[in-house]
């Protein structure tokens, strides 16, 4: 009878494990590996006859894996028969192979051990607390919210919040995307562990799982499936719990906070919770790996503590990630101006330039039609021969004209400046000093400020292509200068400028 890893490149060769002892597997004569990132002292193994499970410590800087789940350092899983052990992840494989023992029907097997805050299976079923099926409630097609436990309505002081794709789970198939409701398994073997310690340590914290999930808004995903899908995730987790589903675009998206405001009123009691101790954990952290920014600035934008999946349940050091390169609240607290423009009494033309959601209408609505300047606007007047047209009567009767259309290239101006040519009017350019993410802000900051957020909104494909097509206006076009105008938001509540400051893309 023996224990033995079994590799699945037969160039190596296996390595036994004797009942109960230590067997320390890296770099060195046992594997012969060679492989300088392995440690000498990659993993320690102790097999367990009885049982047929093999208990696997990383010990290595480096990660290892069971079952291709990342184990972290310092960190002791349970493998058992015809598991795959990786010495490195996705590196030097082996099965985990138990021969000449009896069958395991024959071997007795005591019950799980059930951890300490679910042992009292008759009290918590007196008290309602873990019923066989929570509760569902609907906002519309906006929200899905799923509750577990009647003690998840009552208010505590702190909060510790998961995204669920990528974080508490992950497929079973391998791919990005689940196949269907039932392709879902945790994401480390000490998943539904770690919580049940987590949650049992820390009585004063609320477990809260917030999700996008924007397959359910394109059709990909439905929403009965959904549904089976967190039912099962919750039943096995046993822990009381306020699931957030959020399909599409609108205010209850991460990172828009319209869901934790939600949360505080309707399932907190109305207490705010302590942002000192309170987090959220997540995967979308803006690492090189990540799909996004989303967990990470979700956390920011509420004042809490973020940890990723890695740091909650594997115990990792923090990586290194990349931030938005718009910061709002830094164009809030230092607002800048446009006193460096001014306005001659004589007639002009004067071409605006610049991204949608630039800004750009509204400082043209401010700024330069008060001083009677005929608009000259191809989303009122719908065809660029119209605009030309009306451009040119005005002109000709002696009026300032300003144009005040996207204008990303050297052809779009040249029409309007042979206009004012011909009619002897210099023509100067305002161009918006903005960025491709500072006008993708503004544009969400739009979405959401209007009756119905997500609606509406300028796709980003009109960005793209402003920023593909855009030429640098520059003097020699026939232009008297080109000026930088600056996008100084005004808002009309504090409600208002406060959504401004805070981080409303995903990316």
């Amino acid at each position: 009878m023996t224990c033995l890893l079994r590799p699945q490149d037969p160039k190596f060769p296996e390595i036994p494990l004797p009942d109960g002892e230590v067997v320390t597997v890296g770099r060195g004569p046992l594997s012969k590996i060679k492989d300088s990132r392995c440690s000498r002292t990659q993993l320690e193994f102790r097999a367990n006859y009885k049982t047929r499970k093999v208990s696997v410590k990383q010990v290595g800087p480096n990660e290892s894996a069971l079952n291709g789940t990342p184990i972290g350092i310092g960190i002791e899983e349970v493998g058992k028969e015809n598991d795959s052990v990786d010495i490195l992840f996705g590196e030097h494989r082996y099965k985990i192979v138990f021969e000449g023992l009896p069958p395991l029907e024959s071997i007795p097997v005591k019950p799980a051990k059930i951890p300490k805050m679910f042992s009292s299976k008759d009290q918590f079923k007196k008290d309602g607390i873990l019923p066989k099926v929570g509760e569902w409630k609907s906002k519309g097609d906006q929200l899905h919210i799923y509750t577990y436990g009647d003690i998840i309505r009552r208010a505590k002081a702190n909060i510790a919040g998961f995204d669920m794709d990528g974080t508490i789970i992950t497929t079973k198939s391998g791919k990005v995307f689940p196949k269907d409701d039932k392709d879902w398994r945790f994401l480390y073997n000490s998943t539904v562990q770690k919580l049940q310690t987590f949650f049992e340590d820390n009585d004063n914290f609320k477990f809260v799982i917030v999700t996008n999930q924007a397959g359910m808004a394109n059709g990909k995903t439905s929403l009965e499936g959904m549904k089976k899908k967190v039912e099962a995730i919750v039943s096995q987790l046993g822990i009381p719990v306020v699931v957030y589903i959020i399909p599409g675009r609108n205010e209850y998206r991460k990172p828009v906070t319209g869901i934790w405001n939600l949360f505080v009123e309707e399932y907190n009691e109305s207490v705010e919770p302590n942002p000192q101790e309170s987090f959220f954990c997540g995967d979308a952290a803006g690492r090189k790996k990540d799909h996004s920014l989303s967990d990470r600035l979700f956390a920011l934008n509420l004042g809490i503590g973020f940890k990723t999946p890695e740091e909650f349940f594997m115990g990792q050091k923090p990586q290194e990630f990349t931030m938005p390169l718009f910061q709002p609240r830094k164009l809030l607290d230092n607002p800048p101006s446009n006193d460096h423009i001014q306005y001659p009494d004589s007639q002009e033309m004067i071409i605006m330039v610049g991204f949608p959601g630039s800004g750009k209408s509204s400082f043209v609505k401010s700024q330069i039609l008060t001083r009677s300047y005929v608009h000259v606007n191809r989303d009122t007047l719908k065809t660029a021969a119209k605009c030309l047209s009306v451009a040119d009567e005005a002109l000709k009767s002696g009026k300032s004209v300003v144009v005040d259309n996207t204008n990303p290239e050297r052809k779009d101006r040249a029409e309007y400046i042979k206009l004012a040519s011909k009619s002897k009017v210099p023509v100067r350019c305002f161009k918006m000093n903005i960025t491709h993410n500072q006008a993708l802000h503004n544009n969400r900051f739009r979405e959401l400020s209007r009756e119905n957020p997500g609606q509406g909104s300028v796709p980003a494909v009109a960005f793209n292509t402003f920023k593909s097509r855009l030429q640098e206006p520059t003097k020699d076009e026939g232009f008297t200068d080109v000026l930088l105008v600056n996008f100084v938001p005004t808002f009309s509540d504090d409600k208002k400028r406060e959504l401004y400051g805070k981080y409303l893309l995903e990316k």
